[in-house]
């Protein structure tokens, strides 16, 4: 394994690909100004028309076909996403396509209004589902209407019909920088020969990091009910408030895990045996949590009968107060802290998720976290720490959203 700031490698012997994950600090909350989609246009753009050494699009998806490449993008409120598979045999052409596709796409091209309109699709395919709406509602109460942590991705389709081949390329050239580039790598690689390439590939293109200005964020405890007339099922969701992920130490990111793990998401967490095993209540249950850097939540997802609303409520309200005011016995303790030590391996199980994971610690911590980091880590945990975490958390007047043909006495 090598590593720097922004490039990570991870050799995995047995496999006969190689998997490349980028990310790009361009998401959608980076847009200055009220109006964004520049960056989705940007993605679509970087792999429609081409590069400068396979200067059009048929070229291009070739040049992929000729060497088993598969090339995925995709957009975030927070990244732009490239991510390369191949068999090892080609690893010389993926290198060769890190270059092109950071550096060289062709953003000067009269398709672009053609891509504008699969924009359009994409957005109309998007929004059409009743439960994106439905969340887009629930980002509204959890950070404010127009705040720039409730973009998505896709951006807004009459702000993108507006963009030109020069506004991509200005975003491109000022965003497009090595501090803005995190960089995942796996499989059958020699290590040091890819890290060398790559990094002189990031050292030719230096620049300036995105400085993120963030305008506080408004948490709104209210009820919200959004209206799904053709479901017989009603999904609901509790959201407390926290401060979000730029103070957490990673330490601390592990006691939300363990504390989801003990009390939601796991068969042998308290809600789950509760509220399924021993009363049937509900199908679905999880604790969910959202970071942002300035604000998140932590909360609890559960799918039931709305007459049994209640009756569920209490439950839990009872189990929250129980779980606080009472030590963990030591058997569940330690049970909840190996399964999450034995969940971490499973991330480093194929060069795919392998080279996502280790692009998004970049992105997200700044370094990679080994798994001996984690094991070493978790011998600190503390059952009154995590307990103190849930009675911290649920001390705050909360957000209850649910969707359902009609309303619930809640």
């Amino acid at each position: 394994m090598s590593a720097n700031r922004h490039l990570v490698v991870y050799p995995l012997s047995g496999v006969k690909t190689i998997a490349v994950s980028i990310r790009v600090k361009a998401g959608s909350r980076y847009e200055p100004g009220p109006s964004w989609g520049a960056f989705h246009l940007l993605e679509h753009a970087i792999s429609a028309f081409g590069t400068a050494k396979y200067p059009s699009s048929e070229l291009f998806r070739q040049h992929l076909e000729d060497h088993g490449i598969n090339v995925g993008l995709s957009t975030s409120n927070s990244e732009i996403n490239i991510h390369l598979k191949a068999p090892d045999q080609s690893l010389s052409q993926v290198l060769e396509l890190i270059d092109e596709l950071l550096f060289h796409p062709l953003l000067d091209s009269p398709d672009l209004a053609n891509e504008i309109k699969v924009i359009d699709q994409e957005y109309q395919d998007k929004w059409s589902s009743p439960y994106v709406k439905y969340h887009r509602q629930i980002d509204q109460k959890l950070y404010g209407p127009e705040h720039p942590y409730i973009r998505d991705g896709l951006g807004q389709p009459d702000y993108v019909k507006t963009l030109t081949s020069a506004d991509l390329q200005n975003l491109h050239r000022h965003y497009f920088v090595k501090p803005n580039i995190f960089i995942g790598a796996s499989g059958n690689v020699p290590t040091e020969t890819v890290l060398k390439h790559i990094d002189q590939i990031l050292s030719n293109h230096l620049g300036s990091a995105v400085q993120e200005t963030i305008p506080p964020t408004h948490f709104d405890p209210s009820t919200l009910y959004f209206s799904e007339a053709h479901s017989d099922s009603s999904v609901f969701h509790w959201f407390w408030p926290n401060h979000g992920d730029a103070k957490l130490t990673i330490f601390q990111q592990m006691e939300y895990s363990l504390l989801r793990t003990l009390l939601g998401d796991s068969q042998s967490s308290r809600l789950f045996k509760l509220l399924r095993t021993a009363n049937g209540l509900v199908y679905r249950l999880e604790t969910v949590t959202g970071m942002y850097p300035l604000a998140g939540y932590f909360g609890l997802f559960f799918s039931a009968d709305p007459t049994k609303y209640l009756q569920i409520r209490d439950l839990i309200n009872a189990e929250i107060a129980k779980f606080v005011s009472t030590p963990i016995p030591e058997a569940e303790f330690s049970r909840a802290i190996n399964y999450l030590n034995l969940q971490i391996n499973n991330v480093y199980d194929s060069p795919d998720k392998i080279a996502s994971s280790l692009s998004g610690y970049l992105l997200n911590d700044g370094r990679w976290i080994k798994p001996e980091e984690y094991l070493k880590l978790s011998q600190r945990f503390r059952e009154s720490s995590i307990r103190q975490l849930l009675a911290k958390l649920t001390s705050k007047p909360k957000l209850i959203t649910y969707i359902c043909s009609r309303p619930v006495d809640l």
